[in-house]
């Protein structure tokens, strides 16, 4: 895996991201936040989670902790407010990718100190390829 790569993947995930939540604009917020099937509980806090997580991981990947939910330090009350945070945690996520060397790629991190467990180590460009399938899963349950 090198950046260059990870620079497409990425920017499909972006491209990805803004086709969902294009979607989910067309409902009204009762159907949105309404209750169902989703392991989150609604669509409305699937997407929620889906962002908090490429959020907290790349905090992880740069060797920082997520102090808490990002709901909990940022309205994310409704779609508008969760489209404007996706929009700024991607370029984030670019400006990260895009100063980074192949060979940071292959560096350890551990992550499972930072989510209060036991160290646990990963190479940086598998925590990386784990938020692009994390987000994939919850996009595809967010379809149907």
């Amino acid at each position: 895996m090198n950046r260059a790569d990870l620079l497409v993947h990425f920017g499909y995930n972006n491209w990805a991201n803004q086709r969902i939540l294009a979607q989910l604009a067309k409902l009204s917020e009762e159907e949105l936040k309404a209750p169902n099937q989703l392991n989150h509980g609604s669509a409305f806090d699937l997407l929620r989670h889906t962002l908090d997580c490429e959020w907290g991981w790349r905090l992880i990947c740069q060797g920082e902790l997520a102090p808490a939910y990002l709901w909990e330090v940022e309205n994310l009350s409704n779609l508008e407010a969760i489209t404007h945070a996706w929009q700024r945690e991607h370029s984030q996520m670019l400006t990260y990718l895009q100063e980074m060397s192949d060979t940071a790629l292959e560096q350890p991190i551990d992550f499972g100190t930072s989510q209060g467990r036991p160290p646990k180590m990963a190479t940086l460009w598998h925590l990386l390829m784990h938020i692009l399938y994390h987000s994939h899963n919850h996009r595809s349950e967010l379809a149907t």
